[in-house]
């Protein structure tokens, strides 16, 4: 039980807090929880528009990709117009140059 302590003037008692810190320790656990709120609002919309990219750029694939079949399809009709037996043209993209990394003495 709470130490009751008198007051000399006459007037009103106070009680003895034992433990002083338990408002500061629930001020600073609230400070830390809305923090943390934040940081996860702000990770919920990260993730949302790292989604939207990924759903945007999945799209221009799809897009590219039926761009590609018709020209493809496009080039075989040509082909299988002319009589001169040659092959299609493929155009490749090279492959991306790897940085070579030297250690440094």
């Amino acid at each position: 039980p709470p130490v009751v302590v008198g007051s000399p003037y006459g007037y009103g008692g106070g009680y003895y807090d034992p433990t002083p810190g338990i408002a500061l320790n629930l001020g600073l656990s609230a400070v830390s929880s809305i923090s943390n709120g934040m940081r996860e609002a702000r990770q919920n919309d990260m993730i949302y528009q790292e989604r939207a990219e990924l759903q945007a750029a999945r799209e221009r694939e799809a897009d590219m990709a039926a761009r590609i079949r018709e020209l493809e399809r496009m080039q075989m009709q040509q082909g299988g117009n002319s009589s001169s037996g040659q092959a299609p043209v493929v155009y490749v993209q090279p492959p991306m140059a790897q940085q070579q990394v030297v250690p440094s003495q």
